[in-house]
């Protein structure tokens, strides 16, 4: 062997050193940033998601574990569970009822444990399809006859005469990782060949897919999804569209990076010199001064509320200083604390506070305060709310004007009577006993829910003595808000405005006077609504069942001569009634069962009831139609427990069957008890995570109510605290611990039986860090000055001031000053401790009038004005007068406020935030990426082209061009890219697209055309300066040019319909860019209609002026939303053609679809 391989053998074969033990990282307890969402409610047959997330993100150790009900869930093919960088799902196909509970997520790992709890509830379908389920079965078959006897067109040959051709093609992608996902699309033409056949090749081999590698191809698009790079899919990818007319190939490029076994370089390198800083010694910063918060003042307070019963009622004010984390908001109403529920939703956001009260109820009624506390003080503010309830008896009158319209009344009656008392010598008019000259109808049928109008006719009208009574069912009719009667001139009315069950019966109007009384009757039948439809289904209605009965006809007219004894079969019960027991009282019974022969015209149906016959009445319903039999009972009672029997007889024979009905008293119910009860939470920290789990019996009540209690007071309603009372389970959850959570939890359950209780303790520790020391040490030398005005002793005043009022300083003018800007005023003024000094202010010499927008401040011998959003009619003169006993002085400013533009083109964001959006966006980048790559620029720089666009020299008609250029400052907000084609703004349109980001500047045109040769100039610019690069393009035309006509045979004509539409045949007119541009937009031709069965395709188009107008700008929207491109949402603006195509629709894309153009 030789020497050196021998070396190299052994070297080989030697033991490799030892690598050194990475030290193990530690990670804390495991916290829900997401709680357990997913669906409360859903279908059998349905599928249920739920999603929560979970930090850490790179525990190792991390592990989760599902439960269901408290038990532990097993998975199977329907159960999928997946976590991935925190975030944690489940998802369950094809729920059946056996899968509602409450659903638990459990995240453990070595430092502990974190729970978060979502309940399901799946409802069952029907065990009987009452609906057919091929209800077109009949002319289906009809059609499919005729289409068999039909003889069949001339074959016409109408598919696309046209070789592949791809319109967009594939990017290539470089500085790719390993685990990454790639997506590669394109689009190819004709989309709608038969032929057409897609093939992917990579490195001129035949690509294999699989599960890491899915093509797919729909409508014209292309698409390769390659999931968890490795380092092997590196290479050149190419897509081969073939159909029989020819091909066409787009290729591109994929470079993964390799990443070795062992990370010898860190995953943060950004992170190594902030470790360092942070394990360095900290020198020492200067003490910055901490912002000071003043004491809370709402700048805007409550508002009265006057509402009805049942509406939404809506607090809000707004309150300052709006950054302070110490600001606390709560609510009271009649000074109590206002108890949380569903009903109560407050906010608090950035100085906005709002108070929302859903189906207010007149017990809400009451004077409403809102109070902020922070470190420095509170403030509050007040508000009333005036709910006026719904009676069931109107006192008042109700005649349309009201109280006035009474008293007008009250007068005309008066003057009558003062009429016939001034003639008593006329004796009082004789009226004859009533009779009703028009009686009530006798009889109304009705449907649930349909109103209900009665009248009749009676005299003697004229008769001041006649009175009205209404009776039902023999009883005096209550009065009630669904009541209307009137009696107006002998013409007698009663509307009911919806009619239900409860309301049928006898209705009887009794007039009577002195002479005698007169009755008129009605009865009322109303139908409710059933379960059970027992209206034919057919999709012809009626006449679909005749033509039925008619066949039925001519089978029985054929089977005629078969004698009697073979025709017919004695009843037979196919099915069996099921017995029912422990039903509560005022439930429905319903019982059903089969019975045969359908058909037979002698079946009769009994029902009995223990022997006895069934008797008929509104609670009880039977039903005998297509085979079934089925019996109802509404409102159950004690008393119709017992046996039931149904009897069918035939002329061949009878049948029964019995079953046992048991209705328990509803008012034997069961108190709360919890079975299991909640357990102390102890050893938390301020960020950890809380869970409180308990059973509860009974539990399908449904007037079973759960409270929670903390320290003995309602736990108030908050975004970290979710609780959850369903199927017997109790759950509550608390999200980010803090140390003032700590203390005495109580659950308490009450029903109209009793209640129950349970208790349990949380002790959570605040983190170090606290800060015992004052944080203004000269807050309090600063209070004695100001109070003491120029540094006297500290001693009130044992006799009045007896001095004139003076400003030592004065108020300053405020100009240059623009709209919506706050002004300030401030001067100083004495005597300080003058009990009678009043100061007030003036505007142009009238008084200053009150407003949320003006704000006074006079105290320790300060005076203040500050006027928030300031107008153009704001500007004038400023007078602050101050006057006591003695005399009075006043100091006078101007100020001065220009109105904006009609038209803002400058952001309105507060100042100091005018990077805001940016901050916002680099935050939301900041969860995509995996790295943050910072890029140090300098700012305050002009832009300058580091690499200019190239010439694109040789391009072929149907192609597409590509321009790049690199540019700096990469990171300046306020550059702005513009392009323009030989000298002019570039057209807007589907074949151009523009891309500026990360200092890449690209223009992609994709088919170009001869027309669009020409010089290309992208010109970039900001405060600083401007850069300008150019470059030409030259496409040269395809040099065959079909002239005849490619439509099939038979087609011929077509080619007119093309030209008419192109406008063939009329010279247009020539519009220059400057004469069709600076004109409104215009819809020459509009949509049309379309009605279409599902998956067609939905093509949408019409025509639009100005052609050439590059501020032009489409947008589509579908029932008032905007619509969205994608991957079957196509659409096209160009040439002044709007087109939007959906391929594939569906029953939820019906609508109406809107073109809006600016």
């Amino acid at each position: 062997l030789h020497q050196e391989g021998m070396r190299k053998i052994q070297q080989l074969e030697s033991r490799a050193p030892t690598r050194e033990d990475e030290p193990e990282r530690t990670f804390d307890k495991p916290i829900f940033t997401q709680l357990l969402t997913g669906p409360s409610e859903l279908w059998e047959g349905q599928h249920a998601h739920f999603e929560c997330r979970v930090v850490p993100v790179g525990d190792p150790t991390l592990r989760f574990e599902w439960y269901v009900n408290g038990v532990e869930l097993k998975m199977g093919s329907r159960f999928r569970t997946t976590h991935d960088f925190g975030f944690v799902t489940l998802d369950i196909m094809s729920t059946v009822q056996e899968d509602s509970g409450v659903y638990m997520c459990k995240a453990i790992n070595r430092a502990g444990e974190a729970v978060s709890s979502a309940s399901l509830k799946v409802k069952a379908k029907s065990t009987i399809m009452g609906e057919p389920l091929q209800p077109d079965a009949w002319q289906k078959i009809q059609l499919k006859e005729a289409e068999m006897n039909k003889v069949p067109p001339m074959f016409v040959d109408t598919t696309p005469q046209q070789a592949p051709v791809f319109t967009t093609h594939l990017q290539s992608m470089d500085k790719l990782t390993e685990g990454q996902h790639v997506y590669l699309e394109a689009q190819v033409e004709p989309r709608t060949d038969p032929n057409l056949r897609i093939e992917w090749f990579k490195n001129g081999l035949s690509l294999t897919t699989g599960a890491r590698l899915r093509s797919t191809f729909d409508f014209g698009l292309v698409t390769l999804s390659i999931n968890s790079l490795r380092a092997d899919d590196s290479a050149i990818y190419t897509c081969k569209a073939t159909n029989l007319l020819g091909e066409a190939v787009s290729t591109c490029t994929l470079k993964i990076e390799d990443k070795h076994w062992l990370l010898g370089k860190p995953l943060h390198p950004e992170a190594l010199p902030l470790i360092e800083a942070l394990e360095g010694p900290k020198p020492k910063a200067p003490e910055g001064p901490e912002p000071v918060y003043e004491n809370p003042v709402f700048i805007s307070h409550l508002n009265n509320v006057e509402c009805k019963e049942g509406e939404n009622v809506h607090f809000e004010c707004h309150v300052e200083p709006s950054k302070d984390p110490t600001m606390n908001i709560e609510w009271y109403v009649n000074g109590k604390p206002l108890p949380s529920g569903s009903r109560y939703k407050s906010t608090y956001d950035f100085g906005y506070v709002s108070l929302d009260i859903n189906h207010a109820y007149a017990e809400d009624s009451g004077v409403y305060m809102c109070k902020a506390t922070n470190s420095k003080g509170q403030a509050s503010t007040s508000g009333s709310l005036r709910c006026t309830g719904d009676k069931d008896i109107y006192l008042d009158t109700q005649h349309p004007q009201g109280r006035a319209g009474l008293e007008k009344v009250q007068e005309v009656e008066d003057a009558v009577a003062g009429k016939l008392q001034r003639q008593p010598s006329v004796p009082d008019a004789a009226f004859p006993k009533p009779v009703w000259t028009v009686p009530l109808n006798p009889e109304f049928h009705l449907g649930e829910a349909q109103p209900l109008h009665l009248e009749g006719n009676v005299e003697p009208k004229n008769d001041p003595k006649l009175k009205i009574e209404w009776f039902f069912n023999g009883k005096a009719l209550e009065h009630g808000s669904r009541f209307k009667m009137t009696n107006d001139f002998g013409f007698v009315t009663l509307d009911l405005t919806d009619v239900y069950e409860r309301d049928q019966g006898i209705y009887t109007c009794k007039a009577w006077n002195q002479a005698g009384e007169a009755f008129t009757s009605t009865t009322i039948y109303c139908t409710g609504k059933e379960g059970l439809i027992e209206r034919t289904q057919h999709p012809k209605g009626e006449e679909g069942l005749g033509k039925i009965q008619d066949l039925e006809e001519s089978l029985r007219r054929q089977e005629a001569g078969l004698p009697e004894s073979e025709l017919g079969q004695p009843p037979v019960f196919t099915s069996q009634f099921q017995n029912l027991s422990n039903l509560s009282e005022g439930e429905i019974a319903h019982f059903e069962a089969s019975l045969t022969p359908v058909g037979d015209q002698t079946m009769v149906v009994e029902w009995f009831y223990n022997g006895k016959s069934l008797e008929a009445s509104h609670r009880t319903r039977t039903v005998h139609a297509f085979g079934m039999v089925v019996l109802e009972i509404l409102g159950t009672k004690i008393e119709d427990s017992g046996m039931y029997t149904c009897r069918a007889t035939n002329k061949w024979g009878q049948a029964e069957i019995s079953v046992q009905l048991e209705c328990i008293d509803k008012t034997k119910g069961q108190k709360p008890q919890f079975t299991t009860q909640i357990q102390n939470v102890e050893g938390l920290k301020d960020g950890d995570s809380a869970h409180f789990e308990c059973t509860l019996i009974p539990v399908g009540d449904p007037h079973m109510k759960v409270e929670w209690f903390h320290n003995g007071k309602p736990l108030r309603h908050s975004t970290r605290i979710k609780s959850v009372s369903d199927f017997g389970f109790v759950v509550l959850d608390i999200a980010y611990t803090q140390s003032h959570d700590s203390g005495e939890y109580v659950c308490k359950a009450s029903n109209k039986y009793g209640e129950d209780y349970t208790k349990a303790t949380i002790r959570c520790v605040g983190k170090g860090g606290v800060y015992l020391d004052t944080l203004q040490p000269d807050s309090l030398a600063r209070i004695r000055e100001l109070e003491l005005g120029q540094g006297g002793p500290a001693q009130a005043p044992t006799t009045p001031v007896l001095e004139p009022p003076v400003f030592h300083t004065q108020i300053k003018d405020v100009t240059n000053l623009k709209e919506g800007q706050s002004a300030h005023f401030e001067a100083r003024l004495t005597p300080v401790h003058d009990p009678d000094l009043v100061v007030e202010w003036y505007f142009n010499g009238k008084k200053l009038p009150h407003g949320h927008r003006y704000r006074t401040f006079h105290d320790f011998g300060i005076v203040i004005l500050d006027i928030l959003y300031c107008y153009e009619e704001n500007s004038g003169e400023y007078e602050c007068r101050a006057v006591n006993k003695v005399g009075q002085d006043s100091t006078k400013a101007t100020l001065k406020c220009m109105s904006k533009a009609s038209l803002i083109l400058e952001s309105q964001l507060p100042q100091g935030m005018e990077g805001g959006l940016e901050k916002i966006q680099n935050l939301e980048d900041s969860m995509i990426r995996t790295r943050d790559e910072r890029i140090t620029e300098e700012r305050g720089q002009a832009p300058m082209f580091t690499v200019p666009l190239a010439n694109i020299d040789s391009l072929r008609e149907g192609e597409s061009a590509h321009f790049e250029g690199r540019l700096i400052p990469t990171n300046d907000p306020r550059l702005k890219v513009e392009w323009f084609w030989n000298g002019k703004p570039l057209k807007t349109g589907s074949r151009f697209r523009t891309f500026c980001d990360f200092g890449f500047v690209i223009l992609e045109i994709s088919p170009v055309y001869p027309e669009d040769s020409g010089e290309y100039s992208c010109r970039a610019f900001n405060e600083y300066g401007q850069a300008v690069t150019t470059a030409t393009m030259k496409v040269q035309g395809k040099r065959s040019i079909i002239l005849e006509s490619q439509l099939p045979k038979g087609m011929e004509s077509t080619i007119d319909k093309i030209a008419e539409l192109e406008g063939l045949g009329q010279a247009p007119a020539d519009l220059t860019p400057e004469a069709d541009s600076g004109k409104p937009p215009e819809f020459i031709t509009t949509p049309a209609d379309l009605t279409l069965a599902e998956n067609q395709l939905a093509h949408f188009e019409c025509r639009l002026t100005p052609v050439n107008d590059p501020s032009m700008r489409v947008d589509w929207f579908h029932n008032g939303k905007p619509l969205w491109a994608g991957s079957r949402v196509k659409t096209i603006n160009d040439f002044g053609f709007v087109i939007l195509e959906i391929a594939g629709c569906y029953i939820r894309e019906s609508g109406l679809y809107t073109c809006k153009a600016t």
